[in-house]
């Protein structure tokens, strides 16, 4: 009788777990689909608007369907590039340095571009480690173009706070 009460009881404590599997969260959308492998994972569906989004004290929180959680910082790399670029901070406030080594080759220059495509800026990089100046800019997202004449050698996605 005791182990009945016992099991009786552990079953009583587990039933809100089992009842919100049973409630979990469905989407109904025209297309989409799921990826994974041992590296990482990646679903997405078409369809869904996103109908309002709200941010205090470093918090967002978008009122939609599907939201995902991917942020790509670099998403275009030479692969015949044979010195490395990096920028820091990401995301930056004011200043987001640009870092080449070994050394700047010649005629390095950049573009940086709004998430519409607008040309916001552009400039040399002449030194190894060089400042882009956004404390002007309006927080949000921003691309940048790293250029060799007009080859591009890296994109970036960088986030203005």
């Amino acid at each position: 009788m005791n182990r009945f009460i016992f099991t009786y009881f552990i079953l009583w404590l587990l039933s809100p777990i089992f009842i919100a599997e049973l409630k979990s969260q469905e989407v109904i959308a025209p297309a989409g689909n799921y990826y994974q492998n041992n590296i990482t994972s990646i679903s997405w569906t078409l369809g869904e608007g996103i109908t309002s989004t709200h941010s205090s004290e470093g918090i967002t929180i978008t009122q939609g369907f599907h939201q995902g959680d991917l942020q790509i910082s670099t998403f275009v790399v030479n692969p015949a590039l044979n010195f490395s670029i990096e920028v820091y901070p990401n995301p930056t406030s004011d200043l987001l340095w640009v870092s080449i080594t070994p050394n700047s080759p010649n005629k390095i220059h950049y573009r940086l571009f709004d998430t519409e495509g607008r040309l916001i800026q552009t400039g040399r990089l002449i030194n190894s480690s060089q400042s882009i100046r956004f404390g002007g800019l309006a927080p949000g997202t921003y691309i940048l173009r790293v250029l060799q004449g007009n080859t591009p050698l890296k994109v970036f996605t960088i986030i203005k706070n």
